[in-house]
């Protein structure tokens, strides 16, 4: 178990783009291992992206709730089909202590792989969607401020800016 250090932006390596797994070893179960152990570390629940922890490989965990009744880990995620989307607000470890409104699906419909490589598709409605949607734009390199306009991005970065310069 390895609780590993969140990268904050503006680190650069959160715009990398992460490679496909294609290796089923005990490196892929140990980096699950160690994003869920990440994230409660930080949080009772939520998602995390291996690139948020710089791994640049395709995997994400997410868990609805500390008990870890609902916990995912998604290798190599595809988005097959979404539905409409909402607005909402969202945050994001890598941008600690702030939230927006971003807009995302209401639903997804996923294939992926589990950590022996075992291929599955399922469906994501509500919160569990958003999570999908937001830690596979992570794998892609994209943040989501990317979401905003430009004035709302501008505005996120400022307000981002001063929560940063506090807590530093």
């Amino acid at each position: 178990m390895t609780v590993r250090r969140i990268l904050a932006y503006p680190n650069a390596r959160l715009r990398l783009k992460c490679e496909p797994i294609t290796t089923f070893d005990d490196s892929v179960a140990q980096l699950a291992t160690d994003l869920l152990e990440s994230l409660y570390a930080h949080a009772d629940a939520g998602g995390l992206a291996s690139a948020q922890i710089d791994v640049q490989r395709r995997m994400f965990i997410m868990s609805g709730d500390k008990d870890r009744s609902r916990e995912f880990v998604l290798v190599n995620p595809e988005i097959l089909e979404q539905g409409d989307e909402h607005i909402h607000m969202e945050g994001c470890y890598s941008f600690p202590e702030i939230m927006t409104k971003v807009s995302r699906p209401h639903f997804v419909r996923a294939k992926f792989q589990t950590v022996e490589g075992e291929e599955k598709i399922m469906e994501f409605t509500d919160w569990e969607a958003n999570c999908v949607h937001h830690e596979i734009d992570h794998l892609d390199g994209i943040l989501m401020f990317d979401r905003l306009s430009s004035l709302q991005k501008k505005m996120f970065l400022e307000k981002y800016r001063k929560v940063r310069a506090k807590i530093k």
